[in-house]
């Protein structure tokens, strides 16, 4: 989308969440298109959307200034270990299993 974030049909805003459910996806079907995830997203974009849902108290909501979830924060934090941001200075966000949902 526009806001660099993904959604799960049109006309609906991003979500945080479907960063996770597009990415895994598309990575699952890696093989059978032959392209990377990076040439298929701007993943750059999509990692700014992910932080910009991130809350001051910690978490994830759907979208900007929304208040976190368990739910977002669990797939926008997965989601996000695709794009290969892995929690910046520490590198604590192991990337993420797209056939288990595990590190």
């Amino acid at each position: 989308t526009p806001q660099g974030g993904m959604n799960g049909r049109p006309g609906k805003k991003p979500d945080v969440c479907y960063t996770w459910w597009t990415l895994a996806s598309a990575q699952l079907a890696e093989s059978v298109v032959d392209s990377r995830l990076s040439e298929i997203f701007d993943l750059n974009a999509l990692q700014n959307f992910v932080h910009l849902c991130m809350a001051d108290q910690g978490g994830l909501g759907p979208h900007p200034e929304d208040d976190p979830d368990p739910f977002h924060t669990f797939f926008g934090l997965a989601g996000l270990s695709l794009t290969g941001d892995h929690g910046g200075h520490g590198g604590a966000l192991e990337r993420m299993e797209p056939t288990l949902v595990l590190p």
